[in-house]
């Protein structure tokens, strides 16, 4: 049976990506609703769209597609990504020369797996416009705007509510958005928590919602040891914990929206050997800014892959891909070039209510009397609320 057609539903991030979906209903609409309730999900108000995804069935069969790699396959349509469950996002690599640039999606994909991909899309869409997407936590502390980049469970996260429960006000978490000049924007996502975090402030557990609340509370319970798991299981059950909450819901305040000056940057790295330690490294601007475009490799390496296939499978060329790499670099050289700029390896196993005392002499300085007036905690913060 064929599916109704939904009226058009337009994201705007931050008003310099417009992302319009159209075609059959979808539960991405819903979700994105969810994500970004900041960024204005409403309905198609008309005007030039950035992205513009038509969302239809299309699910690939495994046995006739190639497979390239995780998430990338191939069939006699050409190149796709895909889910765990084969539902297709087909771009057309064509349009990318263009004004819109245009894909087709299932409208059953998998919604956290299309968030990543739709952040991938806006990434290379900024580029255009001299600005850049970062997977950072952003706080604004003392006098000073922090960024904090960093891979997953990197501990961005988990530092942003210890700056917090000093009394920082939040930019953003997870997702900040650059331009050359140095100027951040949180992305306005919801925040996501690791079991790590919330055990670090168990504060914030009081405010959980449902059915995070409960699940929280039950891996507490079994952590007790009533139930005889070993320790290997435990950490099994933890990595599984995964919370989502608007910060104005969990933490009572509400992000800062305008555009705030970088001052410093920390970027975090986690290392599975690193047990004990916290281990800073004064950084050069260039340095960082190669550091920081291959971190956002990282994220946006499905689409790279998809592009590498496309471009050996019809020997066409998307400028803006082929060049992103050289972009992504001028535009963090640029937008760095006043900050200063450290890389803090962490311990593999660290959480703590407040930021350790090497990452304060790094923001602060050595100064023990500056260390005990951290300043008045923000309504609603983790420190506030104990």
């Amino acid at each position: 049976m064929a599916r109704e057609t939904a009226k058009a539903w337009q994201v705007s991030f931050l008003d310099d990506a417009v992302i319009v979906l159209d075609g059959c209903p979808s539960a991405l609409v819903d979700y994105l609703g969810a994500e970004y309730a900041p960024l204005a999900l409403a309905p198609e108000r008309g005007g030039s769209a950035d992205i513009r995804i038509t969302l239809i069935e299309d699910r690939a069969e495994p046995r006739l597609s190639e497979r390239h790699g995780p998430s990338v396959a191939s069939d006699r349509r050409g190149v796709f990504l895909h889910d765990d469950q084969h539902r297709c996002l087909r771009l057309d690599f064509a349009s990318l020369s263009g004004d819109c640039w245009r894909a087709t999606c299932d409208a059953d994909f998998d919604p956290p797996a299309f968030d990543r991909l739709l952040l991938q899309l806006v990434q290379f869409r900024l580029l255009c416009r001299g600005k850049t997407l970062l997977p950072a936590a952003a706080a604004e502390r003392r006098d000073s705007t922090v960024l904090v980049p960093g891979s997953g469970r990197a501990g961005k996260t988990n530092l942003l509510l210890g700056f917090l429960a000093e009394g920082a006000r939040l930019i953003g978490d997870d997702w900040a958005l650059l331009d050359r000049d140095g100027q951040v924007q949180g992305l306005g996502k919801r925040l996501h928590l690791s079991y790590r975090a919330i055990e670090a402030f168990p504060d914030l557990a009081r405010d959980l919602p449902e059915p995070a609340a409960s699940l929280v509370g039950c891996l507490a319970h079994l952590r007790g040891g009533e139930a005889g798991l070993d320790q290997a299981t435990l950490r099994d059950l933890e990595a599984r914990v995964h919370v989502e909450a608007r910060p104005e819901a969990l933490l009572g305040q509400q992000p800062v929206r305008t555009c705030r000056p970088v001052d410093q940057v920390l970027l975090l790295d986690r290392r599975a050997w690193n047990k004990s330690s916290i281990e800073t490294q004064e950084a050069d601007t260039a340095g960082m800014a190669e550091s920081l475009t291959a971190l956002v490799e990282q994220q946006v390496e499905d689409l790279l892959a998809a592009y590498r296939v496309y471009r050996a499978e019809t020997g066409q060329r998307a400028e803006v891909l082929d060049s992103w790499r050289r972009a992504c670099t001028a535009i963090l050289g640029d937008a760095l070039r006043h900050c200063a700029t450290w890389r803090v390896l962490m311990p593999d196993c660290y959480v703590a209510e407040t930021p350790p005392r090497a990452i304060r002499d790094l923001l602060d300085g050595p100064d023990p009397e500056r260390h005990g007036d951290v300043g008045p905690a923000v309504p609603g913060s983790p420190r506030s609320a104990a």
